[in-house]
């Protein structure tokens, strides 16, 4: 749980590190308290340099309280493209998100995963954990980016 950057806006929410009482694990807990335009609260990290070239997989598990009452909350991954990438939609970066389906059962964990993949010549990575809305906690698990071919790497 290391690395990671929390805005320092408590007017828009709230950050912390929990532990699963009976494994002793942690996790985070984001608590959105932003009911104003954008309405989004978001924990990061950064990769630079990133991880190499290739095909990834982003694996998390997540969960949401019974009072959480927003847009389900996701963990996206943002791939900025080199100098030289082609332009598309957006020239600057690729956004792969990863959300809560709708109809997870609240206070449940829920594992997912999402395949990506980061170009040539990437300058940097960010995984950003996000919670939307004004209620509830969204918490957040075991995020890991490994390579596709070889399951289970850290």
């Amino acid at each position: 749980m290391r690395n990671w950057e929390v805005p320092r806006h408590p007017e828009i929410g709230e950050v912390s590190v929990e532990f699963d009482g009976a494994k002793e694990e942690q996790f985070f807990r984001i608590r959105p308290l932003n009911s104003a335009y954008p309405e989004i609260f978001a924990v990061q990290q950064s990769f630079v340099p990133p991880p190499e070239e290739g095909a990834y997989t982003l694996r998390c598990r997540m969960r949401i309280s019974e009072d959480y009452a927003a847009a389900m909350p996701c963990v996206a991954v943002n791939v900025f493209k080199s100098g030289d990438a082609p332009v598309t939609d957006n020239p600057y970066h690729e956004i792969f998100q990863l959300p809560l389906s709708k109809d997870a059962v609240p206070g449940k964990w829920t594992k997912l995963e999402k395949e990506f993949t980061i170009p040539k010549n990437c300058p940097r990575v960010y995984v950003q954990l996000m919670a939307f809305g004004s209620m509830g906690n969204a918490d957040f698990d075991d995020i890991e980016i490994v390579p596709t071919a070889a399951k289970g790497v850290k």
